[in-house]
């Protein structure tokens, strides 16, 4: 679908692997909804790919989390830049701004992986209460964040989870967090 015009995608709980460049560059698609399922949703890089993730330059402004994410090994050992999270608008935080986006996560999602949200305007974030883990750079550049509620499920946030987040006031880390 790279490259499409879709403005809406609903992922079915019987979609058990998305790629990483399967929704690149659909300029029109700005909502994005993983059906609720206790199946994690695979999420794998391409043999010689360049690695961005599935939804690099879509201007997505809506989703929802039904569903966790299980990234392949792969994907997992070469998520380390912005433009490889799952949900990463870091090359087209122009077209989300002003929208202000939202991010709706459902009972079956327990870990935020890296680079997930990275490069999104939402002003705001409150995490669920059955969310244990936030990985490292899950909201990388998000520079409009101000406010972050963390529930006290969370166990470990990872390294620079919130970097580049220059407007982010207040946030309270539950005294669970041992990392």
């Amino acid at each position: 679908f790279m490259g499409t015009q879709i403005t809406n995608l609903k992922v079915y709980p019987s979609l058990s692997l998305i790629d990483d460049h399967a929704f690149v560059n659909c300029e029109s698609l700005v909502e994005v909804v993983l059906e609720a399922s206790e199946t994690p949703l695979n999420l794998g890089f391409q043999p010689g790919s360049d690695q961005h993730g599935p939804f690099w330059q879509s201007p997505l402004a809506r989703v929802v989390l039904g569903r966790e994410i299980a990234p392949t090994a792969a994907y997992a050992s070469a998520c380390d830049q912005p433009d490889e999270g799952i949900f990463s608008n870091e090359h087209s935080s122009e077209e989300v701004e002003g929208k202000l986006p939202e991010v709706q996560i459902l009972a079956n999602v327990k870990t935020l992986h890296p680079y997930m949200f990275s490069g999104w305007a939402m002003t705001s974030m409150t995490i669920p209460a059955f969310v244990t883990e936030i990985k490292d750079y899950a909201f990388y550049n998000c520079s409009a964040l101000t406010t972050f509620n963390v529930p006290v499920t969370v166990e470990s946030i990872g390294r620079n989870a919130f970097a580049n987040c220059a407007s982010l006031t207040s946030i309270a880390i539950p005294e669970k967090v041992t990392s």
